[in-house]
């Protein structure tokens, strides 16, 4: 019997092994924790099981570095070169956890009160100089070169094109991992261009995502619960 299998257990992500649970610890851990080997480990038991037809990702917050979510979405293409589909249910997904989504899901569904917070990377500043002196207080920044910008907050009133230049740069390729993620699998059904969808991201609303094609269909969890064939993964 073929079934979909429902995969909750991975709200983060650790890089390093867990620590084996006291048998004495019988409270239920209220963020469920793999490491990315066991992830991946569990992967490949799910991609050569005969009589897994998909797996669910419910309510998976993932929350690790991108690094490793690109690691992850490696995994999942795998998955399905197996034969299997993948699909993602959430009550609310984050730039990151979306963009994985879009990346190798057949199918994404929300809640329909659930909320989508795609909004790309960024990085604000603080600069400090201008309170400072008002009480009096002047900070001599010494840099080895004009990139070395790590006190800048002290020593400036705002960005300097040298800090700009190297967080464009970063960031700057981060994006383009994140578009590249949501356009290769989300590209065909989106109705608008995606730079606008990232400026009215922040907590966009699940019909809003659905009507823009970042998602599939809005359904509450117990309509998810009425698939064949799913069982509970452990």
């Amino acid at each position: 019997r073929k079934m979909i299998v429902v995969y909750d257990v991975a709200g983060v992500i650790t890089d390093s092994p867990r620590p084996f649970a006291k048998a004495t610890d019988l409270r239920p851990d209220p963020t469920p924790q793999r490491s990315l080997y066991e992830f991946l480990r569990d992967m490949e038991i799910l991609a050569s099981h005969p009589e897994v037809k998909a797996i669910l990702f419910r309510n998976q917050d993932f929350i690790t570095s991108f690094s490793n979510i690109i690691e992850i979405e490696q995994a999942l293409l795998k998955l399905k070169e197996s034969g299997k589909e993948i699909y993602f249910y959430a009550d609310s997904l984050g730039s990151r956890q979306y963009a994985l989504a879009a990346s190798v899901a057949d199918g994404i569904f929300m809640s329909p009160n659930g909320a989508l917070d795609l909004t790309g990377f960024g990085v604000t500043n603080l600069y400090l100089k201008d309170l400072m002196a008002r009480y009096g207080v002047a900070v001599e920044n010494f840099r080895s070169h004009e990139y070395k910008t790590a006190y800048d907050q002290f020593s400036e009133s705002e960005m300097s094109d040298a800090q700009r230049e190297s967080l464009v740069a970063v960031y700057g390729a981060l994006q383009e991992e994140m578009d590249r993620m949501i356009i290769q699998g989300r590209g065909g059904n989106l109705t608008e261009d995606l730079d606008s969808l990232y400026g009215e991201g922040y907590w966009m609303s699940a019909s809003r995502a659905k009507e823009a094609g970042l998602i599939d269909d809005l359904l509450y969890l117990d309509q998810m619960a009425t698939w064949q064939g799913i069982r509970r993964y452990r």
